[in-house]
């Protein structure tokens, strides 16, 4: 008894410990540790309150912005003024068309602004909050609903080029590749994102990374003219390509994407081999100096979409790690694609992007007019070539024969 009276006296001070002598239902009122943990909690939430408070935010920053020098204005946004014009052009449209419970808060201009901070860097809503003197809440909804106008708006900026467009389209990847009657080049990016809480080792592609795969053609100017973003990483690039609008048109030989039989695109050898889609030959060491020189050939036109997920990624800088839901991840994916188009309409994007070393190779502005001297030796080329590509591609209709057989 004595024991135990020694071990309530460690637990029992004696300014909360009374008798039960007052009244037989009083009971012993034993001390809350954490009565005195209490009182210091609330002092830090309300010191730190007031300091949040008082802290200075910079309420001009989009006036900061505008009145920055041209370079200054893509160092900050990643686009230059003219993009920047065009995009808010489209915000404009849709913010004139949306109804007064889906208007955004800030205006058009200042959530564009917000959107662009958020997809041109690693920054967090609340950091954008901060600079912009707004609440974290109001930063997600306008980046969101940007978003969303971007993808709408992705129908009429990243379209398939037209049986006219793709006359030029094939004469400036000759002029890249050396390869005639090439109309786009496809391949699969991989986006890092934050892993989902769902299924997450579907996400884990071949270098123990959670992404999503963007697969993407693009022209010989690097614009983007058919994009599908979303599909786990574990998928292979040809899986998600036969899954595509691409490969079904492709099937059914469709004359709005290939309006000459003798048009293709241009993939590695991930891709499944088709009449329009014409792959490198596989070296078994028994190629022929024709074989040898194709695969060159084709290698030098298909790099221009790898040079266009560079330019991607170089601009919007969310893109390299993205922390977002899993279901919001692919329009976020497409508005930077949208953006990417638009950029590309103005050279100016195109020299800032040089100048940091974002562009490894020069790029083609779109439309390019061929001199007299061009058109000659356009013609050579295509005489030239046209020996050993014919060869290749027997070659290839030997190949796909013998697969079917």
């Amino acid at each position: 008894m004595e024991e135990f009276d020694e071990f309530e006296d460690l637990f029992l001070d004696e300014e909360y410990y009374r008798p039960p002598v007052l009244h037989p239902l009083y009971c012993p009122r034993v001390r809350n540790p954490l009565a005195d943990i209490i009182p210091l909690i609330g002092a830090t939430v309300v010191t730190l309150m007031d300091s949040r408070e008082h802290q200075p935010r910079q309420e001009g920053l989009a006036e900061v912005l505008e009145a920055k020098s041209d370079i200054d204005f893509f160092r900050h946004l990643r686009l230059s003024r003219n993009s920047f014009a065009r995009t808010l052009e489209i915000i404009y449209k849709a913010y004139d068309e949306s109804s007064s419970g889906t208007t955004l808060y800030l205006g058009p201009r200042k959530s564009l602004y917000l959107t662009l901070c958020y997809l041109s860097t690693q920054s967090t809503y609340c950091e954008i909050s901060e600079l912009f003197g707004v609440s974290q809440m109001t930063v997600f909804e306008c980046v969101q609903r940007v978003i969303d106008v971007l993808c709408a708006a992705g129908k009429k900026v990243i379209v398939w080029p037209t049986a006219e467009e793709q006359h030029q389209v094939s004469i400036e990847f000759l002029m890249l590749g050396g390869i005639p009657e090439v109309i786009g080049a496809v391949d699969g990016c991989h986006i890092h994102i934050k892993a989902p809480s769902d299924t997450q080792a579907d996400y884990i592609n071949q270098n123990q990374r959670h992404t999503v795969n963007l697969m993407a053609v693009c022209t010989a100017d690097k614009k983007f003219s058919f994009i599908q973003a979303g599909f786990p990483g574990s998928a292979h690039d040809s899986c998600v390509f036969r899954s595509c609008t691409v490969f079904t048109k492709m099937q059914n030989s469709d004359a709005t994407f290939f309006s000459s039989p003798n048009y293709h695109i241009v993939g590695d050898s991930a891709f499944p081999l088709h009449k329009h889609l014409m792959v490198p030959l596989k070296n078994i060491g028994n190629q022929c100096e024709a074989q040898s020189k194709f695969n060159t050939k084709l290698s030098k036109a298909r790099v221009t979409i790898e040079n266009a997920f560079d330019f991607l990624k170089g601009r919007f800088r969310h893109l390299k790690y993205v922390d977002a839901d899993i279901e919001r991840i692919p329009k976020i994916v497409k508005a930077c694609c949208v953006l990417h188009n638009i950029a590309l309409q103005h050279p100016e994007d195109i020299i800032f992007l040089e100048r940091e070393g974002v562009l490894n190779c020069p790029m083609q502005v779109s439309g390019a007019k061929l001199s007299q001297t061009q058109q000659v030796e356009e013609r050579e080329k295509q005489w030239l070539l046209q020996g050993y590509c014919k060869e290749c591609r027997e070659f290839h209709k030997h190949i796909m024969l013998t697969t079917v057989a």
